[in-house]
Formats: structure tokens, C-alpha cells, sequence
């Protein structure tokens, strides 16, 4: 009896020793590896980067590649959207067919929110080129589509999703190669889509508008712009890649970012600037023609517009690494928003030429530098990608509602677009204030370098 009490007793002393040994093993094993992602950050902020050479540029070769075709093809939506309502599907409302185009966009900071985690984790190759095969593939299957939900699939869904989870690759990358001087090759790269919105609108209104005998038609033109698009990605794929150090695990969210009050305002900027930016870009074109501007023209308005754009891309971004980011974003976003006020007024057909130009420079500026600024935001290297998808999720909302709501006006105007414009305008102005607010968190000196 006493042999079977001091061997309970025995078991329980042993028990107890394996449960206390457990507890001491998960606590070491936790402050490893909470010493291991401090060490890791500390790691990160003493990263040295290339800022330069041939293997820096060439990605930015590739970067450029990517954002010809992704948002390069999104910025010519606005021929494409005017060809369905004039030719293609007449009898649809013009909020219907916007919804395809602001899903698009939607689509592309959607994928950006996947990406960039993603990418923190695995890499740039396989997301490139995964998402350059489904790209591709949205194209040439919208070329045989005759059923709105079949453009709405094809172009909207996944032509969005992949080509936001291209550029964001882009995006991020950059920021692997560049600490003192993002603005400058993010501006280069993102030139990439301003002169793919010189090259597709030109090329998809001399294909779909074309009619002598020799016209390609609608689905010959989409498999064309298919190739050319094919052609582009697969340098893109190859040059593309980062270089710091992957994250062990991907994660789609950061409670430091959310705790940072400069960075959730300046994302609360970046809905606004969203839902109120790409009104332009879908409707000048078809405003244009309302106005009475010749049908010719009209259809170069967005090529014009883009042109510019490649200027208001590079030379700003330029800027920006000699007098800051944030007051380079600041002053883009409170211009782009004048100017788009002052296109209430413009009814003459070099004053809306006008309108383009200037529209087309302040706006390249301000898509340029929200990754620049993100990456500012972000404390650690291997959490930009996090921080700029997590910023993606946010403006996707706008860029999803902005157009949309802005075809509702014009037919609760009957027509009218000027109630759009006074929307868009005062959204991206409203916008400025956030991110003036975010900067004098960050340095309260007004004339400082931030």
C-alpha cells in the first residue's frame, strides 16, 4: 500500500517536473523568437542599398515594363468605355459600364492587398509570372465575350486582380533597391503606365474606330493589345526581383501600422484621393464630346493627358528626394484637385486640352509618390510590402466607388457633368489636408524635408 502511494506520488512529482519544463521551453522559445524579430529589425534599418548600378536599373526596366501594361491599359479605359456605350452596348446605362473600368482599378489595389505580403514572403518571380499568364489570358478571353457579366469577369475582375498584383510587385521592389532616391526610380517606373496611356488609347481608337476595309474589328483588336502585352511581361518577369530578406510567414495585417496615427490618416487620404481621381480618366472623353469638342480629338485627350503625366512622374519624383515626400504629395494633391475644380469651367476646346495637360502632371504625381510616402511610413524593410498593400486595400474602396458614383450624377443630371467634377475636386483637395496633417505629425517645422 505504501509502495503504491510513493510511486502516485512518484508520478505526480514527475508531472509536475515535465509541465514546469514545457512552460520554461514555450517561454524560451518565445523570447527567441522575439529576440530573433528584434534583431531582425534592427537588421532591417541598417540594410545597406544599392541606389544604383546596372542590376538596380535593370529592374527598374522590368518595373516599367509592368506598369505600361497594367496600368497603362486601365488608364485607356476611358476609349474602351466610350466604344461600349456608343457601339458595342448602347442600350447599357453609363454607371453600368463604369462599373466594369472602377472594378478594374478596384480589382488592381485588391491584388496589390494580396500581393505585397506575398511578395514579402516568396519573392517577385512566381506572382510575375502567374499574373502575367492570367493577365494575358483576361484579354483574349474579353475578345470573346458578347454578355456584359462576360466584360464585366474578364476586364473588371481579372484583368484587375492580376495586374494589381503586377505593379505592386513593382512597387515593392523598388523599395528594395532604393532608400535615397525612391522618388526618382519610382517616378521612372510608373512613367511606364503614363506612356502606356500614350500608346493604348491611340492604338485602341485607330483599331476600334477604324472603319475602312482593312479594320481589325473589336475582338481582333483586344487579341492584338493581348501579344503586345504578352511581349512586355516576359522581360518584366525576368528583370523583376527583390533583394532583402523574406518575412518567415506571410501577414496580411500590422497592428503597429494600424496604432500609428500618421499612417492611418494619410491612408484615409488615399481613399479620398481614389474615389475622386479616376472620375477624369473615365469621363473626359465622353465630357469632351458633350461639350461639343470634335470626336477626333476627343480620343487623344487621354493619350495627351498621359503624355504629360510621364513629365509630372519622373521630375516631381525627382523633387521629392530633395524636399521630401510628403511635401511633394502635399502640394501634388492640393494642385490636382484645383485644377479639377477649374475644369467646372472649361467648356472651349483648348481649354480643356488645357485641363488635360495640367490635370496629367499633377496626377502623375500624385500616383507616384504613394508608395514613396508608404515606404517613409514603414519602420522595417521587410514589412513594405505589408504596409503598401495594406494602404491598396484602402484606396481600393474609393477607386471601386468613385467612378460609379460619379455616372450616378451625371444621370441624376440628366446628363450634366459638372456635379462629377465639383465631386471629384473636392475629394482630392479634402485629401491634401490629410496628408499635410500626416506630414506635421512627422515634422511640425512647415519648411522641413519630410
Amino acid at each position: 500500500m505504501e509502495t503504491t502511494d510513493d510511486n502516485r506520488t512518484l508520478t505526480e512529482a514527475d508531472g509536475q517536473r515535465v509541465r514546469h519544463a514545457s512552460m520554461d521551453l514555450e517561454q524560451e522559445e518565445a523570447a527567441l523568437e522575439k529576440q530573433q524579430e528584434i534583431e531582425g529589425e534592427i537588421t532591417q534599418d541598417r540594410l545597406v542599398f544599392p541606389d544604383g548600378g546596372l542590376h538596380a536599373w535593370l529592374v527598374v526596366l522590368g518595373e516599367a515594363c509592368a506598369f505600361f501594361v497594367s496600368f497603362g491599359l486601365s488608364n485607356a479605359w476611358g476609349v474602351i468605355e466610350t466604344y461600349y456605350l456608343q457601339t458595342l452596348l448602347p442600350n447599357r446605362p453609363e454607371s453600368d459600364i463604369s462599373w466594369i473600368g472602377s472594378f478594374q482599378i478596384f480589382g488592381m489595389f485588391l491584388g496589390a492587398g494580396l500581393s505585397g505580403p506575398l511578395f514579402d514572403r516568396f519573392g517577385a518571380r512566381w506572382i510575375m509570372i502567374v499574373n502575367s499568364i492570367l493577365f494575358v489570358f483576361s484579354i483574349m478571353m474579353a475578345s470573346l465575350a458578347t454578355e456584359y457579366y462576360q466584360f464585366f469577369l474578364t476586364q473588371g475582375v481579372l484583368q484587375g486582380i492580376s495586374g494589381g498584383m503586377i505593379f505592386t510587385c513593382s512597387v515593392t521592389a523598388t523599395n528594395h533597391w532604393f532608400n535615397k532616391k525612391p522618388g526618382l526610380a519610382l517616378g521612372i517606373v510608373t512613367a511606364g503606365s503614363s506612356l502606356g496611356g500614350v500608346i493604348w488609347p491611340i492604338a485602341l481608337n485607330n483599331m476600334l474606330n477604324n472603319t475602312s476595309s482593312n479594320a481589325l474589328g473589336f475582338r481582333w483588336s483586344l487579341r492584338v493589345i493581348g501579344f503586345m502585352c504578352l511581349a512586355l511581361l516576359i522581360p518584366a518577369c525576368i528583370l523583376v526581383k527583390g533583394r532583402l530578406p523574406r518575412r518567415n510567414r506571410v501577414v496580411f495585417r500590422d497592428l503597429d501600422a494600424v496604432k500609428n496615427p500618421q499612417f492611418v490618416i494619410f491612408a484615409i487620404g488615399i481613399f479620398l484621393t481614389f474615389l475622386g481621381l479616376f472620375i477624369p480618366f473615365f469621363y473626359v472623353t465622353i465630357a469632351s464630346i458633350q461639350a461639343g469638342m470634335d470626336a477626333t480629338l476627343t480620343f487623344y485627350l487621354l493619350a495627351i493627358l498621359n503624355a504629360v503625366s510621364i513629365f509630372g512622374r519622373v521630375i516631381p519624383g525627382l523633387l521629392a528626394d530633395r524636399l521630401g515626400r510628403f511635401n511633394m504629395m502635399f502640394a501634388a494633391c492640393l494642385s490636382t484637385g484645383i485644377l479639377v475644380l477649374l475644369w467646372l469651367t472649361s467648356t472651349e476646346a483648348w481649354e480643356i486640352v488645357l485641363f488635360s495637360c495640367a490635370f496629367g502632371f499633377a496626377s502623375g504625381t500624385v500616383v507616384t509618390l504613394n508608395g514613396a510616402c508608404v515606404a517613409q511610413l514603414c519602420p522595417y524593410g521587410d514589412r513594405i510590402g505589408l504596409y503598401v498593400s495594406m494602404v491598396m486595400y484602402i484606396g481600393s474602396l474609393g477607386a471601386l466607388l468613385g467612378p460609379p458614383i460619379g455616372g450616378w450624377i451625371v444621370g441624376a443630371q440628366h446628363g450634366a457633368y459638372w456635379g462629377a467634377k465639383l465631386f471629384s475636386g473636392l475629394l482630392i483637395v479634402a485629401d491634401s489636408l490629410f496628408v499635410g496633417i500626416s506630414r506635421l505629425l512627422q515634422e511640425r517645422r512647415l519648411l522641413a524635408v519630410k
